[in-house]
């Protein structure tokens, strides 16, 4: 009984654990994403489509 539960535990332990990494993986990847969007200054220097039609 005691053995069983005690390998539950680690069972759980272990999935908790899995799902950390999982989460702290996605999280990394998202700020890897948003840093490059913020240094580049090419998409900021392209004129933005509705001041365009205001001067034409």
């Amino acid at each position: 009984m005691i053995g069983l539960f005690f390998y539950n535990f680690l069972k759980d332990l272990i999935d908790i654990q899995l799902i950390f990494i999982k989460v702290i993986r996605k999280v990394k990847k998202e700020r890897v994403r948003e840093k490059p969007r913020e240094k580049i200054p090419v998409l900021k220097m392209w004129p933005d489509p509705r001041e365009g039609i205001r001067c034409s």
